[in-house]
This record gives C-alpha cells, sequence and structure tokens, in this order.
C-alpha cells in the first residue's frame, strides 16, 4: 500500500513538473535582430549602432534575447501565461527603470522652474536671465516635461500590457521594434538632453559673470563630468577594438 501511494506521489510530481517545465523558446525573428541585410552595406553598420544602443538603453542589453525569452511562450491558459515569472521580470525591470529615471526627472523639473520663476540675488555674479541661458533653461524645461508625460504613458502600457499583445503588435515588425524602443528610450535621451541645455545656460551665464572665480570654476565643473566620458570609452577600448575588428572582417567576407 505504502509503494503503490509513493509511486502514485511521484507520478503526479512528476506531471506536475512536467506541466510547469518552461518549453525551449522558438528561434527569434529576423526582425528582432541586429541583421540589416535588406539595406546598402554602407548604413549597415550605423542601423547596427543604432538598434544595439536602443536596446541597451530600453533594456539593458544589446540585444533582444532576454526580451524573446520572456514572451515567446504562449501558455493555453491566458491567466497563467501571464504569471510567466520571465514576463513578470521583465515588466518589472522595465518599471522600476522608468521610476528611478521618473524621480530623477521630477526633482530635476522643480530645479529647473525654481532657476527660471525666480531672480538672480546678484545679476552680476550669475545672470541666468539673460536671452541666452533663460532660452537654454526654458528648452530644458521642456524636454524634461516631455520626458515625464512619456515615461507616464510607458508605465501605464506596460503595466497593462500582455505578452501576446507586445509580441504581436509592439514587437510585431522591424519598424515596430524601432519605434517602441525608441518611445522606451525617449525617457533617458530627455534626461540626458535637458541636463545637457541646464548646463550649457549656466556656463553662458557664468562667462558673462564679472567675477573671474565664477567663469573658471563653472567651466571646470562643467568639464568634469565631460571628461568621464574619455574615461568611460578608455574602459571600453579594447571592447571597442574587438567589435571594430570583426566587424571588417565581416564587410572584407
Amino acid at each position: 500500500m505504502d509503494s503503490d501511494q509513493a509511486s502514485s506521489a511521484t507520478s503526479h510530481e512528476a506531471e506536475r513538473t512536467t506541466s510547469t517545465a518552461k518549453k525551449p523558446a522558438s528561434p527569434m525573428p529576423d526582425h528582432w535582430k541586429a541583421e540589416f541585410i535588406d539595406i546598402p552595406s554602407l548604413l549597415q553598420p550605423l542601423f547596427r549602432a543604432m538598434f544595439k544602443t536602443l536596446c541597451l538603453v530600453t533594456f539593458g542589453q544589446y540585444h533582444l534575447e532576454m526580451v524573446w525569452q520572456a514572451c515567446c511562450g504562449e501558455d493555453k491558459d491566458p491567466a497563467r501565461d501571464e504569471k510567466d515569472p520571465a514576463w513578470i521580470e521583465l515588466k518589472d525591470r522595465l518599471m522600476q527603470k522608468i521610476n528611478i529615471i521618473s524621480v530623477i526627472s521630477g526633482l530635476f523639473l522643480s530645479s529647473i522652474v525654481g532657476l527660471i520663476t525666480t531672480q538672480p540675488p546678484r545679476e552680476t555674479l550669475l545672470n541666468y536671465t539673460e536671452a541666452g541661458p533663460y532660452i537654454c533653461a526654458f528648452f530644458s524645461y521642456g524636454a524634461i516635461l516631455g520626458g515625464l508625460i512619456v515615461s507616464s504613458t510607458m508605465t501605464f502600457m506596460i503595466a497593462s500590457s500582455k505578452k501576446h499583445w507586445f509580441r504581436k503588435t509592439l514587437m510585431g515588425s522591424r519598424s515596430c521594434i524601432f519605434c517602441t524602443l525608441i518611445i522606451g528610450a525617449y525617457l533617458f535621451f530627455s534626461v540626458g538632453l535637458a541636463t545637457a541645455l541646464m548646463g550649457l545656460s549656466l556656463l553662458i551665464a557664468a562667462l558673462h559673470s564679472v567675477h573671474p572665480l565664477i567663469r573658471v570654476g563653472n567651466t571646470l565643473i562643467f568639464l568634469m563630468p565631460c571628461s568621464l566620458v574619455a574615461l568611460l570609452g578608455w574602459t571600453q577600448a579594447s571592447w571597442i577594438h574587438d567589435r571594430s575588428r570583426r566587424g571588417r572582417q565581416m564587410m572584407s567576407n
């Protein structure tokens, strides 16, 4: 009796494990890959770089393998299909990224509003209400506000999206994928543009200051984060060289 119960429990456990095991992922479609064989060869490196950059900013990887693994499987039960751990993890990762950048954008927006709506305490030291600095600050305000509007739309869309709809609609074709990636990366680029415009606004105002310390100090502060780009490029020099060598070999073949 005990042996029959044990064998029955083992068979039920095996059936449950088999039913819950994830099916092997089907091959990723060609329009999901960073391959552009249908366009002129001179433009292929540019499109590959754009595609990989948008993937890196939107999903944190320079390809869509992880996204395809998360949304390629489809269960007969829609409720159980939407509880797929890989799909939930993908949505949570996107939501977390958008929420973090949205918080930073909100704080930045309040700082810009406070700056463009107040008069400088001493205009001879730093007058950011002149035409050049004020225009840059106002454009920075517009860029960050547009990014917040897009982020709110993205938050609603991701929270309510279904796996089948995401795969068939947002990622249904090459053009749809590019549009989805641009929308997903827009908040990141809008924050970068707003930061650059605001830094340019303060730099222009500082260069017109009568105090030499403000002119020199603000210029150095503006150049410090720009120098970090060179340091980051140095850390990736070997990887960039390797990728360039592979690209030249592919073009020669």
